[in-house]
């Protein structure tokens, strides 16, 4: 794992875009109390590729407007706060990451459906596990959700084709990590990009969770989060390998299971992610077309 302060030589290696300012001052924002959807709405407008991808959503068919908006103000009143920033979210990383393209072994627009479903069925999770006292909120559930992979397009952008390569060569998530840490001086997409999530500012806990997705139990800090993001990560991959299967099939198949957890927390989070899944398509996830 990446150590708190890691060497010069490391952050050389690693191209680590810059997150647009919007989503920074976004998150900013939803730390207070007194956050407000206008609030939310006067930030997005700020950067227009964001606004853009915004209002596509909320002019899109699910929302049902009887005509077309190119208020933000009025999309924000549709989608309210949360839809908003999750939008803004999602659309303001994958700007970041514009540049790249598909290769044989590394397709963009399934790496952002898994993102998305994956922070999607973090957030049902959540929503029914919380535990209000001590516990993130939803939004900071699908964040992890959402990034959790993150170092994978970091490391693609870093290294190319090679890494690509190396990528679908490995079947399954430990022999990724393996496989990344022989191949590219120790490193792996988790500590990549719980790196990036430092870098970017996130709050605590998330680049700890983002470090431990696939460790959980390395870090009792978080383990209890970590485990939630390695089962949404497991349930959307289980989802999309077998969208046909029945939800009782896919949770007999679960290796992670979170504490104070019951079935019909995994069989609505099934359902869920096998609602969005249908639903999902290139247009919608691939936020950086």
């Amino acid at each position: 794992m990446i150590e708190d302060d890691p060497p010069e030589s490391l952050l050389d290696s690693l191209r680590i875009p810059t997150l647009p300012s919007c989503v920074l001052r976004l998150r900013e924002i939803l730390n207070r109390d007194d956050c407000g959807l206008a609030e939310v709405a006067d930030v997005v407008a700020t950067d227009p590729p964001i606004a853009a991808k915004v209002l596509q959503v909320a002019n899109s068919a699910r929302y049902g407007l009887r005509e077309k908006t190119l208020s933000i103000h009025k999309a924000a009143t549709v989608l309210g706060v949360r839809n908003l920033t999750t939008i803004a979210m999602r659309a303001g990383v994958a700007s970041a990451f514009a540049h790249l393209r598909d290769v044989p072994g590394f397709s963009l627009s399934e790496f952002w459906k898994h993102s998305v479903l994956t922070a999607q069925v973090a957030s049902t999770l959540a929503s029914g596990l919380r535990r209000r006292d001590v516990d993130l909120a939803p939004q900071d559930y699908y964040t992890c959700g959402l990034l959790h992979d993150i170092g994978q397009l970091v490391m693609y952008d870093s290294f190319g084709t090679e890494y690509a390569s190396a990528l679908a060569a490995s079947a399954t998530p430990l022999e990724i990590l393996g496989m990344e840490e022989h191949t590219f001086m120790d490193l792996n997409h988790a500590d990549v990009g719980g790196l990036s999530a430092t870098m970017w500012q996130l709050p605590a806990p998330i680049p700890d969770v983002i470090y431990n997705h696939h460790r959980p139990f390395a870090a009792p800090a978080v383990r209890d989060i970590a485990l939630l993001i390695a089962s949404a990560d497991e349930i959307a991959e289980l989802v999309a390998a077998t969208p046909l299967a029945e939800a009782t099939e896919i949770a007999g198949r679960l290796r992670n299971t979170i504490p104070g957890s019951k079935p019909r927390h995994y069989l609505d989070a099934i359902a869920t992610a096998k609602l969005i899944y249908q639903q999902l398509d290139v247009e919608q996830t691939s936020w950086a077309g």
